[in-house]
């Protein structure tokens, strides 16, 4: 999977970003989508908002993003973020911990029912 940012996300102006899901493994759960995001204050606590759309560009065996989806999050701590998010077939909840390095814990109920945990790694080229 990866993710390139094409215009960064600032106060007051969105971002834009290219994605791709599973492009050389199983095709399972393959995905490719457009997302833009922005990042705002309510009553001072960080909160972020994204919207995208996920496109047909190859073939796939299934994708795991069809369609709108979008997220919104916030973050009443630096380093702690909620989630609740649409991804085009279902509603998600999580929590994300930033633990440092890029490095980032997650936890989230798929479909407000299933448990799923994760860690993920960010790094600015």
């Amino acid at each position: 999977s990866a993710r390139l940012a094409l215009l960064t996300p600032k106060p007051y102006r969105p971002g834009l970003a290219a994605g791709i899901e599973d492009l050389e493994g199983t095709r399972r759960f393959h995905s490719e989508y457009l997302v833009s995001g922005m990042p705002f204050e309510i009553m001072g606590v960080q909160s972020r908002m994204s919207l995208g759309y996920a496109f047909h560009v190859f073939t796939a065996t299934r994708y795991v993003l069809d369609g709108g989806f979008g997220a919104f999050e916030l973050s009443p701590w630096r380093a702690v973020a909620t989630r609740v998010e649409y991804d085009s077939e279902k509603w998600n909840v999580g929590i994300g911990v930033d633990l440092g390095f890029g490095l980032r814990l997650r936890a989230a109920a798929l479909n407000l029912e299933t448990l799923s945990g994760g860690v993920g790694w960010f790094h600015e080229l």
